[in-house]
């Protein structure tokens, strides 16, 4: 028995995990990055901010950005191999993979930075300018996830026309191809059928059956197809 097309249909993206796990990073790296440029626009009003709003608001901002950078980088990454594997890779899929690497690279730095405090004589220097790095690094890690959740649902289209035109040629190959049920036929076309026959109409079932499979048409059942030869049989 040939086994029936294997290959699964494209989801559509809303209803595909690639999608979120894109997305909701996306999300909260934007979320993080609004807070950090809403505190930036307002330092001439930093004052009347008190300093314990600001902290928990720089905590959360660095949060969110570092969770939307690095959650992001899984499923953008998950999605540029398997477009490697497909051999659908583009250059800016190298970009954002490289761009996601130098993020991951550079937030340990950073954060370990963080963690000598003054130990080291680096650690100084990278809490001054790690911090401008990294922020940069993780809004074009972000940008990049857009890029590739945009070329998750821009080839959507090109993908399921891809599907169908492989389904439809497997169960060609394969004698799978499922053909529209024909139109049953009516008495009055029997009787149009066989009103030249002279005497030539079907005597028996085979017969009548492959008449109206000649002419398109499936035949009636048993019991009404019986009546119909009795018909041609009595002229």
């Amino acid at each position: 028995m040939t086994q029936p097309f294997w290959k699964p249909q494209p989801r559509e993206p809303w209803h595909d995990w690639r999608t979120y796990s894109m997305l909701v990073p996306i999300l909260s790296a934007a979320l993080g990055s609004m807070i950090f440029m809403a505190l930036g626009f307002s330092f001439t009003e930093m004052d009347s901010i008190g300093a314990g709003v600001q902290t928990r608001l720089v905590v959360l901002a660095a949060f969110t950005v570092a969770f939307g950078s690095t959650f992001g980088s899984v499923g953008s990454g998950i999605e540029v191999f398997s477009k490697v594997h497909k051999k659908q890779v583009q250059v800016w899929d190298w970009v954002a993979l490289v761009v996601s690497g130098l993020t991951t690279v550079a937030g340990f730095g950073m954060g370990f930075a963080a963690l000598l405090g003054a130990t080291a004589e680096w650690s100084a220097v990278a809490q001054v300018y790690g911090s401008l790095v990294v922020g940069t690094l993780a809004a074009l890690d972000s940008t990049c996830d857009m890029v590739e959740l945009g070329g998750l649902f821009g080839s959507f289209e090109l993908r399921m026309e891809k599907w169908l035109d492989e389904k439809r040629a497997y169960n060609e190959a394969n004698g799978l191809v499922q053909r529209e049920p024909l139109p049953q036929a009516k008495l009055r076309e029997y009787r149009a059928w066989t009103a030249g026959m002279n005497g030539r109409t079907p005597r028996n079932l085979d017969a009548l059956t492959e008449l109206c499979h000649e002419r398109g048409r499936e035949p009636p059942p048993e019991s009404t197809a019986r009546r119909w030869l009795k018909v041609g049989r009595n002229g």
